[in-house]
């Protein structure tokens, strides 16, 4: 999440964005610098943001506005950030100003997260919010609350197979008379439509007929890149687990989302080819 320069308040360390008067809430806050900042009983950590609602149960919001039509992959936690009397706060994410998650907040610190993880479909120019509110209390004192939110935009897979069989990896393979023993490198090719600039890989898993991963690969997709790319990957089977003859195998193609570790798009071969020695 990229936070845009202030609207020119900066109090205490802390970046402030709001529309109404200095001292008047709801805004939300940003700490820049590599320390956690404290003021009073409200604690931001590093790095971290905060947002607080209105005195009338304003919402405090701050907003993803989507660059590309498509799905997206939003996970994350609002947390209490007052360490005295706590934090009581109602929590939410918009798509498009409707909600698809409530919560509450209740307490200070990582025992005071409430997580959400969803998957959106949105337009272009579309909107994903993160909404703070007053709480049951209906009082915003002391209702500091931090968020933690990753938006990825998850890639399309239009194709997956594997190519070829080429190449024996132990040379003498291609004469001997024994084909349980034989060892090819696996070659693999798939399209994928990235929407968005982002840091992924693609993971490949050669499946036998089982549907076990007798062989795995891992390619890197290239930084920046967006639009349609066809990856290709070189799956190498290990000395304990050599292609069977006559047996059918397929690929399994995974986008990961690599801060995370977190699989974004995944799919599997439909037929598969045989090894024949």
């Amino acid at each position: 999440m990229t936070v845009h320069a202030n609207n020119g308040f900066t109090t205490g360390g802390l970046n402030f964005w709001r529309t109404n008067p200095v001292g008047a809430v709801p805004w939300f806050a940003h700490n820049p610098t590599g320390a956690t900042i404290t003021e009073g009983t409200r604690v931001v950590g590093a790095g971290k943001l905060s947002l607080h609602p209105g005195a009338a149960g304003q919402l405090a919001q701050l907003r993803f506005a989507v660059p590309v039509a498509g799905d997206y992959r939003v996970t994350g936690g609002f947390f209490g950030q007052d360490n005295g009397p706590g934090t009581s706060t109602d929590v939410h994410v918009l798509r498009n100003g409707v909600a698809v998650f409530s919560g509450a907040v209740a307490g200070f610190g990582s025992g005071s997260n409430v997580p959400f993880s969803l998957t959106l479909t949105l337009p272009v120019g579309g909107n994903i919010d993160f909404a703070v509110g007053y709480g049951p209390g209906l009082s915003n004192a002391n209702d500091s609350t931090g968020l933690n939110a990753t938006v990825v935009a998850i890639p399309t897979i239009n194709s997956s197979t594997i190519t070829n069989y080429t190449g024996y990896i132990i040379p003498s393979d291609a004469t001997d008379a024994d084909p349980s023993t034989n060892r090819h490198r696996i070659r693999t090719e798939a399209g994928i439509y990235f929407p968005v600039a982002g840091n992924y890989r693609v993971d490949w898993a050669l499946l036998d007929s089982t549907d076990a991963v007798v062989a795995t690969d891992t390619t890197t997709v290239p930084a920046g890149a967006t639009g349609v790319l066809t990856l290709n990957g070189s799956v190498v089977p290990a000395t304990a687990t050599p292609l069977a003859p006559d047996s059918l195998y397929r690929i399994k193609t995974t986008v990961v989302d690599v801060p995370s570790g977190a699989p974004l798009a995944s799919t599997t071969e439909i037929g598969g080819r045989s090894y024949i020695h």
